[in-house]
């Protein structure tokens, strides 16, 4: 796979959760969820720094989505991190405002009901 056709792929992954609602249905991020992992671990494997970002944004997006903030977090935290290692202050600033929003009270009927 390009380059630019796995940013094309984590895109139009993203998007088909977010054709049904902003932030996706917990049924549209459980849907995409695998897909999104399947394209961080071949960013990462590629070394492609950006487009392991953006999916591992995702995944904590649909994470955030399903009511899970603990598995969510540290996901976002990474994104922050890596964000600022390679100077990208706007995913930095959105990971920020990601964190700040998460409400870990959501998920106090358990994490473990995965669906």
């Amino acid at each position: 796979m390009t380059r630019t056709g796995l940013t094309n792929e984590i895109y139009l992954t993203w998007l088909e959760a977010m054709r049904h609602g902003t932030p996706p249905p917990v049924d549209k991020a459980v849907e995409v969820e695998p897909r999104l992992r399947e394209l961080w671990s071949t960013a990462e494997t590629l070394g492609l720094k950006w487009e392991t970002l953006q999916a591992r944004w995702f995944v904590a997006r649909c994470l955030a989505a399903r009511g899970k903030p603990t598995s969510a977090r540290p996901l976002f935290e990474q994104v922050r991190a890596g964000a600022r290692k390679i100077h990208l202050q706007f995913l930095v600033d959105d990971a920020q405002a990601a964190l700040d929003e998460l409400d870990p009270r959501s998920e106090m009927a358990g994490e473990s009901a995965d669906p």
